[in-house]
């Protein structure tokens, strides 16, 4: 048996399902008794496991619904408010809309409107703008889905503060929206009140070293804070990451490289102002020594067999492949990121694998919430998390044991294989070719701009890393996996800052030039000379950076 193996045969079941129904006897909203006590909970496993766990305390903006109410035609209809919306308390009349896309064709000025789907804040902005007062949203089932309605990433800047969106929105459940239907046959006027609180406060983050962090570190994080019990999302993520955290804390000998587990609140109340509190306040450490993240998020659920299209990176994709393939014999076609999960740290350089693994296969019939996952999260599979995702329903009965087994295996074989292997494996020539891919694929729809600058640097980059060889040589291969990383990956997923934080929302591969296809469209002489600017100084700046990985690797060469 070899030692990767031996070490997925600790992988037990009943441990995992024991940390899950340890976590979820409390329901976790961030500053409550109950989420102190579940981190007390985290902490004292690390201590069983022999490590020391180190509890912080960071600042963070986070909005708590605190309750809802909406009378159709005299009769109350059970709702539930949600995160970063304002409190208020109107009455108007009630005019249904088709769909989102729908809101600019129709009259909704001082009006509320009623929407299938998730609460999303696209869908919330049209109908603000569109001068609509506030939104009702009905559920595709009798369960209605806590959501955060909000594109500002964590905590916000002076200038985020301007998109968090003013008027307010419940759900209702698919049963009480048929009712509602039902007495729109009349014009009828209806009474919604919200109470969120929306405020600043400081919230707790535990972490934990295995093995030599100062040779590099892997960072395996998850959130606590949850909707409801959360047994899925995420005490399940929480449970894998304190098994692989007591099985490789017994062989850090054999561990080239370190492992810190992190554990942070305001992922689901914060729009991931935890995760992103972490980075700004560890952003130097983090960047110079983290050489890969591994997110562990909504694992185990029942009847969660597909396993192709979670989260990954070009360069990170092989070392997933490799993981599901050890335990399940699968294959892995991997879903390029986007911005969602937690992940907070590409402007650190640090490439991503993984968040959850394993998802449900996409239903013959897509209700709203599977529907809204696949434009969340992009996997063409993808049917979503389980109906039960982000509601009262996700409770312990929700986890396949075996399944979670399974997935805490193949998080654990990817990262025993991260902190193993002599070279961390990563494969940076795929990280550039999509790179490069996506430079000639915006040059040939942006025909006009002049590309010829950064296209010749990116030959440089390309004859430069077919002609390294350091497989002899794996302290060099390492630093240049990390150097290389710390430049490619903000290119790639960053757009503004790479200290700030892009919008949570959908982004565009090398969301640099994502401009590029509205200025080939463009017809106004005044507004197509602007984009043309903004995109010079774009390339300019990309140019700019990949002669910085010219230069890294020319003095590699010169090296070796």
């Amino acid at each position: 048996m070899s030692e990767l193996e031996a070490l997925l045969a600790q992988v037990d079941a009943d441990r995992l399902m024991a940390h899950v129904r340890n976590i979820t006897q409390f329901e976790r909203i961030p500053g409550s008794d109950e989420e102190r006590a579940a981190f007390d909970c985290i902490e004292k496993a690390l201590v069983a496991c022999g490590l020391s766990p180190q509890r912080q305390m960071l600042p963070a903006y986070v909005s708590i619904p605190v309750c809802a109410k909406l009378t159709v035609a005299g009769e109350d209809i059970p709702c539930t408010a949600h995160s970063m919306l304002p409190s208020a308390e109107l009455n108007a009349e009630l005019v249904e809309v088709p769909d989102a896309a729908s809101i600019l064709r129709c009259n909704v000025v001082g009006k509320i409107l009623l929407i299938d789907g998730l609460a999303m804040a696209p869908t919330v902005r049209a109908a603000q703008e569109a001068g609509a007062l506030g939104v009702v949203f009905v559920a595709g089932s009798r369960h209605y889905h806590k959501m955060i309605v909000s594109t500002v990433w964590g905590s916000p800047e002076p200038d985020d503060c301007a998109a968090f969106l003013g008027i307010p929105a419940v759900t209702v459940s698919y049963r009480d929206g048929e009712r509602i239907r039902s007495l729109l046959r009349r014009s009828i006027e209806v009474h919604m009140a919200t109470a969120v609180e929306n405020k600043w406060m400081e919230l707790p983050v535990i972490t934990a070293d295995i093995g030599r962090t100062d040779k590099g570190y892997l960072m395996l994080t998850g959130h606590v804070d949850s909707w409801y019990k959360g047994a899925m999302d995420n005490a399940s993520g929480n449970a894998a990451a304190l098994e692989i955290a007591r099985i490789l804390a017994a062989e850090q000998p054999f561990l080239r490289r370190g492992v810190r587990v992190v554990f942070w609140s305001g992922h689901s109340h914060g729009r991931y102002a935890g995760s992103t509190a972490f980075c700004d306040a560890f952003f130097q450490d983090i960047h110079d020594n983290a050489f890969l993240h591994v997110n562990a998020d909504c694992l185990g659920g029942c009847g969660a067999t597909l396993l192709s299209q979670g989260g990954c990176m070009a360069e990170s994709w092989a070392l997933g492949d490799f993981a599901i393939r050890t335990v399940t014999g699968e294959g892995f076609e991997g879903t390029r990121f986007s911005r969602s999960c937690d992940q907070s740290f590409w402007g650190t350089g640090t490439p991503s694998l993984f968040s959850s693994v394993s998802e449900q296969p996409k239903p013959e019939t897509e209700d709203a919430a599977s529907k809204a996952f696949g434009l969340m999260f992009g996997g063409s599979k993808s049917g979503g998390y389980g109906w039960w995702w982000h509601t009262e329903a996700d409770t312990v009965d929700k986890i396949d044991p075996e399944l979670l087994r399974r997935d805490t295996r193949i998080f654990l074989a990817a990262v025993y294989k991260a902190c193993a292997d002599p070279v961390i494996p990563l494969d940076i020539r795929a990280g550039f070719a999509e790179f490069a891919e996506q430079v000639r694929d915006y040059a040939a729809t942006g025909n006009g701009l002049d590309f010829r600058p950064l296209l010749s640097r990116i030959q440089w980059v390309e004859n430069l890393l077919a002609s390294l060889d350091l497989s002899g040589d794996t302290e060099k291969a390492n630093r240049l996996i990390l150097k290389f990383e710390q430049k490619l990956v903000p290119l790639l997923y960053v757009k503004k800052s790479r200290f700030g934080h892009d919008a949570a929302s959908r982004q565009a591969p090398l969301p640099l030039l994502e401009e590029v296809p509205a200025w080939a469209a463009e017809t106004n002489a005044h507004r197509r000379h602007c984009l043309e600017v903004l995109l010079k100084r774009r390339l300019n700046e990309l140019t700019f950076r990949v002669g910085e990985l010219v230069e890294l690797l020319k003095e590699l060469h010169e090296r070796t």
